[in-house]
C-alpha cells in the first residue's frame, strides 16, 4: 500500500484531538444498559447479545437457548469451533428477545459521513445499540489504531458528550472484548473508510447499519422454558441434535426446519466436542503451540460459565434440589479454565505442549460433566408436584 494513503487518515485523527465541539449540536450523554464482561464474547457477534441481554443479570430466555457447542468432523487438524452456536445459530429477534432494524443503503447515502454520529446519537436515545463494520484504523484502543486498515464489527453503546466520545463495544489492543471510547467524529470516517475491506471476514456487513433493543414488552419466550432446557441437556449428554425438532418451542423448530442441515456424520455435538477437541490436540505439532487456535478452548470454558448461571437458575427456581451442586460444577469450570490457561502459556513461553497430560486433563473433565448433568437432567425429568 502506498504510504501517502494514509495521510488522510491521519489527518482526521489530529482533528479529533483539536478542543472544540463535543459532539453533534444538542447532543446530550447517553449510556444504555449494557453488561461490557459478558459471559461469552470469544466472538463478537456473541459478545454483543449477551452484553444487552445481560446487563441487568441473566434473563430466562437467554438461559433457554442452550449453547450447543458444535465443530465440523471434515478436519481433524482444525476443529473450528464457531460461535458456541444456538440451536442452530437463530436470531434473538424470532424468541422475541431482541428486536433490529435496518437502516437501507438510500438512508446511509442521505445521512452521509458527517451526519453518521448525530444520527447513532438519535437511535440511542429511542433505546437502540447501534451494530456497524467499522475500520479499526480509527478506533483507540484497538490493535489496529493508527497502524493498520482493518474492518470488523462494532457495537455502540453510549455516548459521553463532555468528552465528545462515544462508547463502543469491540476487541480491544489485548485481542479481548470490552470498551473503548472513540471521538465523535471519527465514526462517520471509521464506517465509510474504503480501506481495510480486501480482509473483512464480513464483507456482506461492510455497508450495514443495524439498530439492535430490548423489546418494551417481553415476547413469549422470555420465561424459564423447562421442556426446551431438559431436552438440549438431553442433546448435549447424548452428543445429538434433535432437541430444536422435539421440543415445543416452535420458533426453533421452524427455524431448523428452515436452516439446519448440519448432521452427526459432518459435525460434532454437545459432549462430542471433547472428542474433536482431542483430535485436534493430537494433530497439533507439540512443539509449535501457537498453531493451536485458542479460541476453542476459551469457548469451552465459556460454556461451562454460561452453564453456571443456568445451573444456578434452576436451583433459584426449585426446579432441581441437588446437594453441593454448586461446588460440584465450579470444579468442571476451573478445569475448563487450567485446560485453555495451560495452553496459552505453552505459546507464550513457547514451550512444549505435554499431550497427553492435556488430553487425560479433557478426559478427566468431560467425565464430571457428564455425571454432574445425568444428575440435573434426571432431576429435571422427575414428575412436577
Amino acid at each position: 500500500m502506498n504510504p501517502l494513503s494514509h495521510l488522510g487518515a491521519y489527518a482526521h485523527l489530529l482533528r479529533s484531538r483539536i478542543p472544540g465541539a463535543r459532539g453533534p449540536a444538542g447532543a446530550a450523554s447517553i449510556r444504555l444498559p449494557f453488561n461490557g464482561s459478558p459471559t461469552v464474547a470469544t466472538f463478537l457477534h456473541t459478545g454483543f447479545f449477551l452484553g444487552i441481554l445481560t446487563a441487568d443479570g441473566p434473563c430466562d430466555g437467554l438461559l433457554n437457548i442452550y449453547l450447543q457447542l458444535s465443530a465440523p468432523r471434515r478436519r481433524t487438524d482444525f476443529v473450528n469451533v464457531l460461535p458456541l452456536r444456538f440451536l442452530p445459530t437463530i436470531p434473538p429477534d424470532l424468541l422475541g428477545l431482541t428486536e433490529s432494524r435496518d437502516w437501507s443503503a438510500a438512508e446511509i447515502a442521505r445521512i452521509g459521513k458527517g451526519g453518521l454520529a448525530g444520527e447513532v446519537i438519535g437511535a440511542m436515545r429511542g433505546g437502540e445499540f447501534l451494530y456497524a463494520n467499522i475500520d479499526y484504523f480509527y478506533l483507540p484502543g484497538s490493535a489496529f489504531y493508527a497502524r493498520r486498515h482493518f474492518r470488523q464489527s462494532a457495537l455502540v453503546v453510549g455516548f459521553d458528550a463532555g468528552a465528545g466520545e462515544f462508547t463502543i463495544a469491540c476487541y480491544l489492543k489485548s485481542g479481548l472484548f470490552g470498551l473503548a471510547r472513540m471521538p465523535w467524529r471519527l465514526l462517520g470516517e471509521a464506517f465509510h473508510s474504503p480501506l481495510g475491506r480486501a480482509r473483512c471476514s464480513e464483507a456482506s456487513k461492510a455497508d450495514r447499519l443495524n439498530g439492535i433493543r430490548r423489546p418494551a414488552v417481553a415476547g413469549p419466550h422470555a420465561g424459564l422454558d423447562l421442556d426446551a432446557i431438559r431436552w438440549q441437556l438431553a442433546d448435549y449428554l447424548n452428543a445429538t441434535n434433535e432437541a430444536p425438532r422435539r421440543m415445543a418451542n416452535g420458533a426453533i423448530r421452524e427455524w431448523c426446519a428452515r436452516h439446519d442441515t448440519s448432521t452427526a456424520a459432518d459435525t460434532y455435538y454437545g459432549s462430542g466436542i471433547h472428542e474433536g477437541l482431542i483430535a485436534t490436540l493430537n494433530a497439533t505439532d507439540p512443539a509449535a503451540p501457537g498453531t493451536f487456535d485458542f479460541r476453542i478452548t476459551r469457548l469451552v470454558w465459556e460454556h461451562k460459565k454460561m452453564m453456571t448461571l443456568r445451573l444456578r437458575r434452576l436451583s433459584e427456581t426449585g426446579a432441581i434440589a441437588i446437594p453441593g451442586l454448586d461446588a460440584r460444577w465450579a470444579e468442571v469450570e476451573q478445569a475448563a479454565w487450567s485446560l485453555h490457561f495451560t495452553l496459552v502459556r505453552s505459546a507464550s513461553k513457547r514451550e512444549r505442549i505435554d499431550r497427553e497430560s492435556v488430553v487425560r486433563s479433557v478426559n478427566d473433565m468431560a467425565a464430571l460433566e457428564r455425571t454432574i448433568l445425568g444428575e440435573v437432567l434426571e432431576s429435571l425429568q422427575k414428575p412436577e408436584t
